[in-house]
């Protein structure tokens, strides 16, 4: 997994001729989450940026083989935060709730 906080030194792009100067912050904080629901299983980190003062906490799914990031928090999250986190990015990309969105613009659409 890639940290997205990488960059190059001096902004500019990369190429096999700088790659020694790629400048990264290190993960100091890694928890590794495993959500079990009724049908499914679901693996997510929350992880946090060292070297950056006010580096934000960071809630990451793994969805179709990519991390996600689900939610972003100044203090470090709960329990309950992670909860929030997960169900509301679950009913954002529910194909149950993309279908009641389309049908539900479908009958707007005609008044």
């Amino acid at each position: 997994m890639l940290n997205a906080e990488w960059e190059m030194e001096g902004g500019g792009p990369s190429s096999p001729e700088t790659r020694q100067d790629l400048r990264f912050d290190a993960v100091y904080v890694f928890m590794p989450l495993n959500i079990k629901a009724l049908v499914t299983r679901k693996d997510g980190i929350v992880m946090r940026s060292a070297g950056r003062a006010g580096a934000p906490w960071r809630i990451l799914l793994l969805a179709k083989g990519k991390w996600e990031p689900i939610a972003s928090m100044a203090q470090r999250p709960t329990s309950s935060d992670i909860e929030t986190s997960l169900y509301n990015y679950t009913a954002a990309t529910s194909p149950l709730t993309k279908g009641i969105s389309a049908v539900r613009n479908l009958f707007n659409k005609r008044q």
